[in-house]
């Protein structure tokens, strides 16, 4: 890799004078290019940036920093493009800026030594954002929860990793970074805790082996915290008495960190093993982002699946229920539903049929977004959506109304 910047930096010149008109990284940030990525195969750590966002070896960042000649001063993009600004001659081939400053850049003086950076990104102006729906919000009643639910600007371009995997995943990233405020509030070393006893302690960490001397079913902090290669010193606290930890991170999954599938054999989720596989750590900021998109894409595609199949059901049976400018959004919301309770303890079509035709056909609640957000859970994909307006708010976006 070393050698590898060194000789496209020394190449910009003979590069743009032979008529290559761009060159960027194969990936900019690791573990976003498109070949696999796992514990078994190579295609992870091509960036000069980590998945974490920390930096890495600063000869990696020469090819970046040739670039900011070529783009604006405050920022390295990781592109460059000839400007061909004589018709047939490239005035990039013309330009000694990079030429010039390839010896100091690949031997800098320390003291002038800047992290490498991605472009930033610019409020009300995402491009090529991807959008819940086309439609404007729906009645905000049904949709989403009390007012006290709101998205910290500073949060609006932290952990970039989150535009990268959500793009990749053709979801919102504004929507998902509303997801990562309410759940950890962008701190990636929360855990949450659950009654031992309570109604959500069958659906995490649970099946921990047993022995004479320590007869409990799960793990503590400590030990998950050996599974993800974290020092005792450095690990979160213990959960009170009588509680146990569940989720972890920013995006606040139940997985496992990695190292527990691969020492105890039990199968790995196909979310864990492709953001780092034995590798994953739930309270590395990369992995969670990783895990946590993929658990959300793989909702929303079955909750896409549930509402088109019954469709009929959720709108044309009764009047009050389903517009169609109501689809997309539904399915966001009940994508949420499965995300914060899984999709197992959401309520379904028939569920919702029989309630409504329970004394005469359509006699109960019609909406079927309704009948979920007063069922129990059902307030957090309405939170989730009232923490997504006001990220738009904060943050802006492309998307229409």
């Amino acid at each position: 890799m070393h050698y590898f910047y060194n000789r496209m930096a020394t190449m910009v010149q003979p590069l743009a004078s032979s008529g290559v008109i761009g060159a960027s990284y194969y990936e900019f940030i690791d573990h976003t290019g498109p070949l696999p990525c796992n514990s078994s195969k190579q295609g992870c750590e091509f960036g000069v940036v980590s998945a974490n966002g920390s930096q890495k070896l600063q000869i990696m960042n020469t090819w970046a920093s040739n670039c900011k000649y070529f783009g604006q001063a405050d920022y390295r993009s990781p592109l460059v493009y000839s400007r061909n600004g004589f018709g047939t001659v490239c005035d990039f081939a013309q330009n000694n800026k990079a030429y010039n400053n390839i010896v100091d850049e690949i031997n800098p003086d320390p003291a002038s030594l800047r992290p490498v950076a991605p472009t930033k990104k610019q409020k009300e102006f995402s491009c090529g954002e991807v959008c819940p729906s086309n439609y404007p919000f729906p009645d905000s009643e049904i949709y989403d929860s009390s007012p006290h639910f709101s998205f910290d600007a500073s949060h609006c371009l932290r952990y970039p990793l989150i535009d990268v995997y959500a793009d990749s995943a053709d979801i919102s990233s504004t929507y998902f970074r509303a997801i990562v405020e309410h759940e950890s509030a962008f701190d990636p070393e929360v855990n949450s805790c659950v009654d031992i006893n309570g109604p959500q302690s069958p659906f995490c960490n649970t099946g921990r082996p047993t022995d004479p001397s320590d007869t409990r079913n799960y793990y503590n902090m400590g030990e998950i915290c050996e599974f993800a290669g974290i020092a005792l010193a450095d690990c979160l606290s213990e959960c009170p008495a009588g509680q146990k930890p569940c989720a972890y991170g920013l995006s606040q999954a139940i997985f496992y960190p990695g190292q527990y599938y691969a020492q105890t054999g039990n199968p790995m989720p196909p979310q864990v093993s492709g953001c780092g596989g034995a590798n994953y750590n739930p309270f590395d900021s990369g992995d969670s982002i990783c895990v946590g998109i993929a658990i959300f894409k793989s909702f929303l595609g079955q909750a896409s699946r549930d509402i088109d199949s019954s469709w009929s059901v959720f709108s044309s049976d009764c009047t009050g229920g389903l517009e169609e400018n109501e689809r997309d959004w539904a399915k966001y919301f009940l994508a949420s539903a499965y995300y914060s309770s899984g999709s197992g303890n959401v309520a379904n079509v028939t569920t919702f049929r029989n309630q409504r035709d329970n004394s005469s056909a359509c006699s109960g609640e019609t909406n079927y977004i309704k009948f979920l957000g007063n069922r129990t859970g059902g307030h957090f994909p309405k939170e989730f959506m009232t923490v997504y307006r006001d990220a738009v708010r904060e943050c802006g976006s492309d998307c229409p109304n």
